[in-house]
């Protein structure tokens, strides 16, 4: 598997069913540049859980100030995402065409849904790639000692120090952080912009 150039992602939502409830947060960072996005979307706040907003540190005045419409955060993700197509793909007719890869904490299982319900309510493509890189599932398989796999014990167990989980863009950040430690321990470090590499 090439780890050398993907993109991170990490979004808050209004809930945990895609289908009902929304991305209030999309984040997402280039390892190859170090580059990265960060948009606050509006959400409809009678389909939010409760609970999940607490979770996620939602906080109404910052949404206020910064917050986006859905569809604005949707292309612009969208753009940002179509300057690092960095692989090449075959389809089954045997056509070329080009796609981000991404990575991500439970990425398949969480992250993936929502913004598969994205591409379908925009009737657009996000070109990203169906296969994604799960540091949860990594985690589990290299460090199978452990009692919990989430970003805050995959933290703890490599002295990472965390001052707020919960708001995207940090979770990214810290997510390659623990990514990295990881890909070292199986002999793949991997050439990631020296910005995104924290000193031990």
């Amino acid at each position: 598997m090439n780890y050398e150039k993907v993109i991170f992602v990490d979004l808050e939502t209004s809930g945990f069913l895609p289908e009902i409830q929304e991305i209030i947060q999309v984040s997402a960072i280039d390892t190859v540049t170090g580059d990265s996005f960060n948009e606050y979307v509006k959400f409809k706040a009678s389909n939010a859980n409760p609970k999940a907003l607490e979770m996620n540190s939602y906080n109404e005045d910052i949404w206020a100030e910064k917050a986006i419409s859905q569809s604005r955060a949707f292309y612009n993700f969208q753009d940002w995402l179509s300057k690092r197509l960095y692989y090449t793909r075959t389809r089954k007719d045997g056509n070329e065409f080009q796609t981000a890869v991404l990575a991500g904490h439970n990425i398949e299982k969480f992250d993936m849904l929502f913004l598969r319900e994205w591409e379908c309510r925009f009737s657009d493509k996000l070109n990203i790639d169906y296969v994604c890189y799960d540091t949860l599932q990594l985690a589990r398989w290299i460090l199978p000692e452990l009692h919990s796999h989430s970003l805050e014990s995959l933290c703890n167990y490599y002295e990472i120090e965390t001052k707020s989980l919960h708001d995207s863009l940090k979770d990214t950040l810290v997510n390659i952080d623990v990514a990295y430690r990881i890909l070292e321990e199986i002999g793949r470090k991997p050439k990631w912009h020296p910005c995104l590499i924290s000193k031990k």
